[in-house]
């Protein structure tokens, strides 16, 4: 229940975003985007590894981290990385298109 209340309101953001000026809503799409970041490749890993560190062994003595399960890692967003950096670019372009805006060509 409390997810589905979390959906609701993110989406009832999104549509808050929907009735800015053009100038502005680019800004929030990119910030709303390395919030996305943030949550998948951060927070959520970052508690899944808490959860299953990389040592994790169940109560039968297997190793939770064995083929075809890799260990991830968590990602922590720079400007330097360019797959850190695409993401948002990606991710704008996609809110671009459901807000019927201009794809960013840079």
């Amino acid at each position: 229940m409390r997810e589905r209340i979390l959906r609701m309101e993110s989406v009832v953001k999104l549509a808050d975003l929907s009735v800015m000026p053009k100038d502005k809503l680019v800004k929030a799409l990119v910030h709303k985007s390395r919030l996305v970041f943030e949550k998948n490749y951060t927070a959520n890993i970052a508690a899944l590894l808490k959860n299953f560190p990389a040592d994790y062994v169940d109560d039968k003595g297997v190793k939770f981290w064995t083929a075809p399960k890799m260990t991830p890692s968590v990602l922590e967003y720079t400007q330097t990385d360019n797959d850190c950096v695409e993401f948002i670019f990606h991710s704008v372009n996609l809110f671009c298109y459901i807000f019927g805006l201009p794809e960013i060509k840079d």
